[in-house]
């Protein structure tokens, strides 16, 4: 997992979000297909063993006998894992050149990625069984103290020592879980992690959580009417007889006190159990998980805090959440931008149904080759073409149906996930605090990674208990000691790696998210001096302001870094130094505004017409192991 999310300076494009590779947002559809996308991977590596060349999803389709929209999704996964030669033609088909070491490569990735989502999945089934354990123990605890006031000389003294007992178990799973978090938190050299400012409250969360404790009346939990423990029509049963005769007033009083608190505590705890169950039901039906093709900017923006069961009891869904979580991070590099796709149109739109690979990628920030693969795909999707003008530049031309498709809403502000531009200025959002970042995981916030610090402090406290039990007890046979000190462990070992590999992808992503709006930010940057008519963008000063804008937050964030990824989109622009400012990372953008005037005057000359056949459809119009400024070569 760690090689997977690591990343070079100046190589963030890898990381940059893409369109999804299929618009299925409903939770059983969504299975199957994803099930049946992983049937057909399958066969497609079996079939393309030893290498292949120009493999388009319709042939793929159909030498499996598999649907074309699926398989086409296949091959977009298999072209980001590893290096493919993809040719696009001018009628939009997507051709793939797969090396057999490629397929090969692919193959090991695949069972590489099986034991670890595997072994993430053990690992959340052992940490949730110890997720409720100081609830379970709290319960055990209460009611042990209740009835050994009813059998003891001494009820009082009982009483007194089973809720301080509770107390106990509860104060040790809050500092233990304070102790692994502060524990953790050094090792990561990256963003500080925070909370989001909510606007509101979780009132729906809050509302539901409400609704299930009012439905359960006080009837539910064993009391009559008149308030007595157990039925009306039984004296002891169901009840704590605590015999008060020999002891005075006062004392009498305060067993009495001590057997209600003992009884709440079990009341009150065994409802926390009703939680639980609610939370795992939540995850059944994965309410409240976002669909796969959300972005983390998106999520960010939109998450709220955890309601404050969740906070205080992580029992909910928050391993099945956490595990989902860290599974779509082993399936994909680059993020899905269910957003993406409405944008582009959009754009499209104002261009009078067209957008250029340098639209694209001057608007998504990202590099020339996805630029094109996106433009492709997207033609090939919506039935569009691909016009070529005199100096090479990819002109992607839409059908008037495809510019007002309905897709997934994008977000309201496009440009970054912990930035935004206003007043022409780098500013941290608002809704962020200056000196945190949020978790930029899709299906997770930062009261998630708490609670996993709690879960991992009640998984503890449930081994210890276990191991002591059995060693306590001489009777108990050394099959379940030797038993029990082997799983008890391992559910610990479980609790404790899903947190941490939680934590650990959290900070990776943030500083994912960093470097990926400081990638927007070279673009936007470029954008801007061109609209006030500048020939040159300076990054040195970019670089300086996008380190003060993040150091509260990030405070090891290398200026290096920050320049080299700057450089890094000149290069994917072609640009070329200014040579009046030595010493200075400041380039000549005159080139791109070149470019886009001339996509101006060739609109203005051609006119599109989709009634007309295209000649040369299965024309190649871009190679992506092709230098880009001979693509005019075609």
């Amino acid at each position: 997992m760690a090689n997977r999310m690591h990343f070079k300076p100046g190589y963030i494009r890898d990381w940059m979000p893409s369109i999804p590779n299929n618009t299925v947002t409903d939770g059983d559809a969504e299975k199957r297909w994803q099930k049946r996308g992983a049937a057909i991977e399958a066969k497609a590596l079996k079939h393309l063993e030893g290498g292949a060349n120009g493999v388009s999803a319709e042939s793929l389709a159909s030498a499996l006998g598999e649907d074309v929209t699926v398989t086409a999704a296949v091959l977009a996964h298999m072209r980001e894992e590893v290096d493919c030669r993809l040719r696009v033609t001018r009628g939009g088909r997507l051709l793939h050149d797969f090396s057999g070491d490629q397929i090969a490569k692919l193959k090991s990735k695949k069972r590489q990625t099986l034991p670890a989502r595997f072994g993430i999945f053990v690992l959340s089934i052992f940490a949730n069984i110890g997720a409720a354990w100081p609830i379970v123990l709290s319960i055990a605890i209460a009611t042990g103290a209740l009835a050994g006031m009813a059998i003891f000389p001494d009820p009082l003294t009982i009483g007194v020592a089973g809720i301080a007992s509770v107390v106990g178990v509860i104060i040790a799973n809050i500092v233990l879980g304070w102790l692994f978090h502060a524990f953790l938190t050094p090792w990561m050299s990256g963003p500080k992690l925070g909370s989001v400012e909510a606007e509101d409250t979780n009132a729906l969360e809050d509302a539901t959580a409400r609704e299930y404790l009012s439905s359960s009346s006080s009837s539910d939990w064993g009391w009559d009417s008149g308030g007595s423990w157990g039925s009306s029509s039984s004296s002891n049963r169901g009840c704590v007889f605590v015999d008060l005769g020999d002891v005075d007033d006062a004392r009498a009083l305060l067993v009495i006190i001590v057997a209600a608190v003992l009884i709440a505590i079990i009341v009150a705890f065994t409802a926390a159990i009703g939680l639980w169950l609610r939370g795992l039901w939540r995850a059944a039906l994965r309410l409240g998980v976002p669909d796969l093709i959300t972005s983390p900017t998106s999520w960010i923006r939109g998450s709220k805090p955890v309601d404050r069961f969740e906070k205080w009891l992580p029992t909910n869904d928050l391993v099945i959440r956490v595990t989902r979580s860290l599974r779509r991070l082993l399936k994909r590099s680059h993020p899905e931008d269910g957003g993406m796709v409405q944008r582009i149109m959009s754009e499209a739109r104002i261009n009078g149904g067209r957008i250029s690979a340098l639209e694209i990628q001057m608007a998504e920030g990202v590099d020339a080759n996805e630029a094109n693969t996106i433009g492709a795909e997207l033609t090939s999707w919506l039935e569009g073409r691909i016009d070529v003008t005199d100096d090479g530049e990819l002109d992607f031309v839409f059908p008037e149906k495809a510019l007002y498709a309905e897709f997934a809403r994008p977000a309201a502000d496009r440009n970054a996930e912990y930035i935004t531009f206003e007043n022409k200025e780098i500013q941290r959002r608002k809704r962020q605090n200056y000196r945190n970042v949020p978790v930029n995981i899709p299906g997770i916030n930062y009261g998630h990674l708490v609670g996993t610090d709690r879960l991992v402090a009640g998984t503890l406290i449930m081994c210890l208990s276990a191991m002591a039990l059995v060693h306590l007890y001489p009777d108990i046979s050394l099959f379940w000691q030797i038993g029990v000190d082997f799983l008890f462990p391992m559910m610990t070992i479980g609790a404790f790696s899903l947190s941490g590999a939680a934590r650990y992808a959290s900070v990776s992503m943030a500083k994912h998210g960093v470097f990926r709006d400081v990638r927007r930010a070279g673009f936007h940057a470029i954008a801007e001096a061109q609209k006030a008519g500048k020939p040159t963008v300076n990054f040195t000063n970019l670089a300086d302001e996008l380190r003060t804008a993040f150091r509260g937050a990030y405070k090891k964030i290398s200026y290096k870094d920050i320049l080299e990824e700057l450089d890094a989109v000149a290069m994917d622009l072609d640009l070329e130094l200014d040579m009046n400012s030595a010493g200075a990372s400041v380039y000549d953008i005159q080139s791109i505004g070149q470019r886009m005037d001339a996509l101006k005057t060739y609109r203005q000359d051609v006119v599109f017409d989709f009634e007309v056949p295209v000649e040369n459809e299965d024309e190649v119009v871009f190679d992506s192991h092709v230098e880009h400024d001979q693509v005019h070569a075609f």
